[in-house]
């Protein structure tokens, strides 16, 4: 492209740093990263959030930090996308860190962030934490949706709490086929195989 005399633009670079995550390449990663300091880009809140996912999936999460710390204005979209990468490297201190520092900023979290947030919680060694972030998501003006509810159902049921799980299930108002293979899963690894099929019915 640029042999040709195009330069690239924002869309370009999103495209190009999306690929070089993907695709595992870590030096042309940071050679595109460095094209886009040389050529002086202000970069948008797009650019920088792929700039983050794509050292995300290079488990490189201190270079997502260090881009993420560079950024002036965070937007909920930034917080979001270094909040996705502590979760695919497996970091949950450092997620739920994030989530008390969002808070501290009177920043809001979003569906995405709740449904990242509970992903890291789905083990029964830490889901005393999913539990404050579920009180969380209940005490904020957001209205619950399915994939923040099927996060939480997963979340209960992989800790072997079962009550929680159908309480949250219950209060689902829109339950699309997900809720339902999440709770009847829930069912299933709970053993309790007769409700499974009771709901599957």
């Amino acid at each position: 492209m640029k042999v040709l005399g195009f330069e690239p633009d924002e869309f370009s670079f999103v495209a190009s740093l999306a690929a070089c995550g993907e695709l595992a390449w870590c030096n042309i990663g940071r050679g595109v990263h460095l094209n886009l300091v040389k050529i002086g880009m202000t970069p948008n809140a797009f650019v920088e959030s792929a700039l983050i996912g794509m050292y995300s999936k290079f488990t490189t999460t201190t270079d997502g930090k260090r881009a993420f710390d560079a950024i002036e204005d965070k937007y909920l979209v930034i917080w979001n996308s270094l909040i996705s990468g502590f979760v695919q490297n497996g970091y949950v201190d450092e997620v739920l860190k994030l989530l008390s520092i969002m808070r501290e900023e009177n920043l809001e979290p979003n569906d995405f962030t709740f449904a990242s947030i509970l992903a890291t919680c789905a083990n029964t060694i830490i889901v005393e934490h999913g539990r404050q972030v579920h009180s969380l998501i209940l005490k904020s003006d957001q209205k619950m949706n399915a994939a923040v509810a099927n996060a939480l159902i997963t979340m209960y049921s992989r800790a072997g709490r079962e009550k929680e799980e159908e309480k949250v299930f219950s209060k689902l108002t829109t339950k699309n086929v997900i809720s339902w293979t999440a709770m009847i899963g829930a069912y299933v690894q709970c053993g309790n195989c007769q409700e499974a099929f009771r709901l599957f019915e």
